[in-house]
Order: structure tokens, then C-alpha cells, then sequence
């Protein structure tokens, strides 16, 4: 656990470690995380502060709170966790997809500061945390379809790497091409909008969904002709579990 303190030996024997799987881009291997956005982060500011993230330099990286976001999309859930415990949580995963009970940090720990917790407890606490990280990384991959497994590795993955390069390395900012690219933007949106006026032959709020509800629906500017070359208005297709018309649709 890297929150815990450690001596300027353990420290280089952890970052050989890291020097030799995470940084290593030839590693034959994966590296696992749950919540890759603060472990990462706190590993390469603890052991290697004088890295900076390049995803291309880096061993192949595998999130398991990513992985639960896309089976969660259309898998259901199996139990509702009485001890409230989120659903993307490493001990909620474990109990929903492995059927076992994960020990609480807390409980590792005896609710005291990890520095004057018992060692081995703490070691036991993370050995069993990696070993479920693991299994759970391993039969989420399996769940998923062929297409969900191409979207995590092609599309989720690079965005939330991405994501933590900025957030890490921090990104640079052209203050004046972003003032022009507002001003560009805010000239677009005006002609846009006074097209809208135009269709509705009415200007109206466009954020507010009863205004828009009015110019949308049951409006004889916006009078079409069917199929069978009937006069028709539009009309909204959903309604709310009220019995109230959908705009948003």
C-alpha cells in the first residue's frame, strides 16, 4: 500500500519495481488497476516524481472501475449491498462478481493511522486486494462482447489515459486562439439559433423545455405533409411516467 511510509531502501526496491513493469513499455505483462486516475497518480508522485506520463512509454494499463462502467451498461445487478457501499467500489465488485466478502481498509487497519497499524494485517489487506483486483479484471474481460471488449481497449482506456495525462502533466494554454475559437463559436451559435427562430416563426428560450415544448409541438408553422400528402403537426413521440410530453428525444 503506498500509503504507508516507508524507508529510503523499500523505496528504491519498489521503484525498480515500477522501473522495470509499469514504466516499462516492453513489459510483457499488464498492469492492474481499480481507480487508475489516484493510484497512478500517487505512485508516480511518490516513487517517481520526475516522471512525466506518456502513455506510449508505459507498460499495457487495465482499469477494473473502467471495466465495471462498460459491464454495468447492460449487465443488472444480483444484490443490493446493505452496507451502502458504491457500485463501482473494488468491495461491491468483489461480493457482485467473485461472491466473496473483501476486508474494509478500515478494518485492516483497526480504524488507526496505517503508520502504527499491524504490518502483516496491512500486508494481508493488500495481497487479497491485488489478488481480487485480478480475478475481477480477468472475468469482467470474459463478460464482455467482442464489440464492448474492442470499445474498452480502443476507445475507454486511451480516453481515461488520456485524461490522466492532462490532469497530471498538466496541458498547455493559447489563450488567444481560445478567445477566438469563443468568438467563432459564439458567431455559429447566434446564426443557428436565428435559423431556429426563423423555422419556429417565433424566437423563444431554446434551454427552457416548456418554450421549446411549444415551438416543437402542435405549432401550424412547422405544418408537414405525410406520406399520403396529409397536413400534419408535429407531435412528441415519448411521454414521461406522468403522462407529460418528452422534448428531449
Amino acid at each position: 500500500d503506498p500509503r504507508r511510509d516507508v524507508g529510503g531502501k523499500q523505496r528504491q526496491e519498489f521503484s525498480a519495481i515500477l522501473g522495470a513493469t509499469l514504466l516499462n513499455s516492453s513489459f510483457d505483462g499488464t498492469v492492474i488497476f481499480h481507480n487508475l486516475n489516484f493510484d497512478l497518480g500517487f505512485l508516480l508522485t511518490k516513487f517517481q516524481p520526475s516522471i512525466l506520463f506518456n502513455s506510449t512509454k508505459f507498460s499495457k494499463i487495465v482499469d477494473t472501475l473502467a471495466l465495471s462502467r462498460i459491464v454495468r451498461s447492460n449487465k443488472s445487478f444480483t444484490h443490493v449491498d446493505p452496507g451502502g457501499l458504491k457500485a463501482h467500489s473494488l468491495k461491491f465488485l468483489v461480493r457482485e462478481w467473485l461472491d466473496k466478502k473483501h476486508t474494509t481498509f478500515e478494518e485492516a487497519t483497526g480504524g488507526i493511522n496505517i503508520r502504527l497499524a499491524d504490518e502483516q494485517k496491512v500486508l494481508r489487506y493488500n495481497e487479497k486486494d491485488a489478488a481480487f483486483t485480478y480475478a475481477l479484471a480477468s472475468k469482467m474481460r470474459q463478460a464482455l462482447h467482442s464489440d464492448e471488449l474492442r470499445y474498452f481497449n480502443n476507445v475507454e482506456m486511451p480516453h481515461i489515459l488520456n485524461l490522466f495525462h492532462m490532469n497530471h502533466n498538466g496541458v498547455p494554454f493559447d489563450s488567444t486562439m481560445a478567445r477566438s475559437l469563443t468568438e467563432t463559436l459564439s458567431e455559429h451559435l447566434f446564426t443557428v439559433e436565428r435559423q431556429i427562430y426563423h423555422n419556429a416563426k417565433r424566437a423563444f428560450n431554446i434551454g427552457s423545455s416548456a418554450e421549446l415544448h411549444g415551438a416543437l409541438f402542435h405549432n401550424h408553422d412547422l405544418e408537414f405533409a405525410d406520406a399520403s400528402g396529409n397536413k400534419r403537426l408535429l407531435k412528441p413521440p415519448f411521454r414521461t411516467e406522468k403522462g407529460r410530453d418528452k422534448v428531449s428525444e
